[in-house]
Formats: C-alpha cells, structure tokens, sequence
C-alpha cells in the first residue's frame, strides 16, 4: 500500500525561508511537543494553528478544537502556501525543525482527532529521508506530501542542513 503521496516538487519556498529566518527566537518560544513526546525530542517547534481546550490538561489526540496561536500573522507566506493547496479544512499548523543527523522517532498518531484528518508535510529546508512502514522517499525543499500517519512513521535527516517542514492537518 501506498503510504506516501507526492502532491507537487515545486513550490517556490524562498519566501517562507526568509520569513522564517527572520524570526528565528520563535523556535524556543513552546517546547511542549518536544518536552512531552519522546519521538518529538530532537524537534524544535513553531506552532501557527493548535489544539485548544478550556480544560488545560485536555488530551490533543481526542480534540477537536484548535485555534492559530500569537505567532500566526508573523508567517503570512507559510499559510498563504498552505492556503493556496487546501483553502479549507485546515486544523493544526507547525513549523518543525530537525537538526543534521537527528531523527523523529518511530511512532503512530493516534485519537479520534487524526481519523478526521490528513497529514501533509511542505518541506522548506534540507533533505530527508521520510518512512511510513516500508514506503521510504527522500523529501527534498519545495516538496508537499501527504503521508499516513496513522500507520508507524519516522524521519531522519541525513543532510549537513536543518531540515524544516510545515506540518498540518486537513479535515477529511
């Protein structure tokens, strides 16, 4: 089965580089996606759209609700690439980091709130080997996918250059 679909190759990302190196204290601003997942930990986190819930201690995997972040109007050009793709639907929004050499971790997204929703990556910067089962590609910048994230997945960045990727979620 085919876990991994390439959408397009070639977005021009310049835009969202640069709006996302002028920023760049933004990474350290929210570390709970990596203090609180252990596949996450060798990510850095800028979240645009996320989980909200009047119950502080709400489990994300089961909400439905979500809401941009104070961050959101600092990244026009990400959302407007995002936008231009999938115009509605959109649910949580993050700018993710991963060093050289670093990996996220084996793992499956799991809760009702991922059976009502795709997950894409726009990769921005770097290369990386993405894997979903035994579906394996090499992701370069420029490069929207969409992928099964209900199924055991992983990335490793086997480049000299921070991998970033925009990740979001798009109601089925």
């Amino acid at each position: 089965m085919n876990n991994i679909a390439i959408i397009t190759r070639d977005i021009d990302v310049s835009a969202i580089v640069k709006e996302i190196n002028s920023q760049p204290e933004n990474w350290l601003l929210d570390t709970k996606r990596q203090d609180r997942l252990y596949e996450q930990t060798n990510t850095e986190t800028i979240n645009l759209v996320k989980s909200w819930s009047p119950t502080p201690l709400a489990d994300h995997r089961n909400n439905h609700q979500y809401k941009p972040t104070n961050l959101y109007d600092l990244y026009p050009e990400t959302m407007k690439a995002v936008n231009r793709y999938f115009p509605a639907g959109i649910s949580r929004v993050a700018i993710v980091k991963l060093k050289p050499g670093k990996q996220v971790f084996p793992h499956v997204d799991d809760g009702e709130y991922y059976k009502a929703r795709h997950r894409y990556h726009l990769a921005i910067t770097g290369s990386y080997l993405y894997t979903v089962e035994d579906d394996r590609r090499q992701i370069n910048p420029g490069t929207l996918m969409w992928f099964n994230n209900k199924r055991v997945h992983s990335s490793y960045n086997n480049t000299a250059e921070d991998r970033i990727s925009v990740i979001f979620d798009v109601e089925i």
